[in-house]
């Protein structure tokens, strides 16, 4: 079974290597061509999934827009992949979003990862393309970046 909760400090190390695993994959990928723009801590949440044996599962941070709850840095220990920790993460997150009256959940992605066809597989639906302007492939060639969303209602 898969409990999603607030993080605590005592998870600190675990999503360290989560964080650094999704990352150092990602990176052969992708990389930034400028520093990264942070939100403030204060205006972001972070969850995480957690097993039975209280290991930390995967993560995820998300903070309100308008008219949406934007979810981003979304991570899953290699260990527990396919196994339903991200959807655990994303339908915690869109009670959160109902509460808060956001009807949708958005997110984006560099369609090179392959990670959109996980989200459709996760009910989000494509709605933007743009090639970015903060990451490259490794080669120097563009990425693209992909905006999506899903309902809560």
């Amino acid at each position: 079974m898969i409990n999603v909760r607030a993080c605590h400090a005592s998870d600190a190390e675990q999503i360290e290597r989560i964080l650094a695993t999704a990352t150092g994959e990602l990176r052969a990928i992708y990389i930034p061509t400028q520093p990264p723009t942070t939100p403030s801590a204060a205006s972001t949440s972070r969850v995480a999934a957690i097993d039975d044996h209280g290991n930390v599962m995967g993560i995820a941070d998300f903070l309100p827009l308008s008219s949406a709850l934007y979810i981003q840095n979304l991570a899953v220990a290699p260990a527990y992949r396919r196994r339903g920790a991200a959807r655990a993460l994303l339908d915690h997150i869109a009670v959160i979003a109902v509460g808060m009256q956001l009807p949708i959940l958005q997110l984006a992605t560099v369609r090179e990862t392959g990670n959109v066809a996980i989200f459709e597989c996760l009910d989000f639906h494509v709605i933007a393309t743009r090639i970015s302007d903060r990451f490259i492939a490794p080669n120097g060639l563009p990425v693209s970046i992909v905006t999506l969303e899903r309902s809560t209602v």
